[in-house]
């Protein structure tokens, strides 16, 4: 009994260029990451440097939580940014 060929060639899309199938390449995506960074970080101190200035209870309330989360998005960014591939 003889081997047979497969009905269909070995697909390879795997080993493929990810930019062919649209992908952000490791640099894009470094690049994005620093930019978005760093526009967290100066919302982060334009709250920053507001809120002892706001009077307004409500609004003060809603600027630190704000202020809290982008301090937690820069956490996060760090961690992203710290674990992407180097080269």
């Amino acid at each position: 009994m003889s081997e047979r060929e497969p009905s269909s060639p070995v697909c390879y899309a795997e080993e493929m260029d990810a930019r062919y199938a649209g992908y952000l390449t490791d640099a894009e995506v470094a690049t994005l990451l620093e930019s978005l960074r760093r526009d967290e970080r100066g919302m982060r101190d334009k709250l920053a440097a507001a809120l002892p200035r706001i009077r307004d209870e409500r609004i003060h309330a809603a600027l630190k939580a704000m202020l809290e989360s982008r301090e937690a998005d820069l956490a996060l960014f760090e961690a992203l940014i710290a674990s992407l591939p180097r080269g």
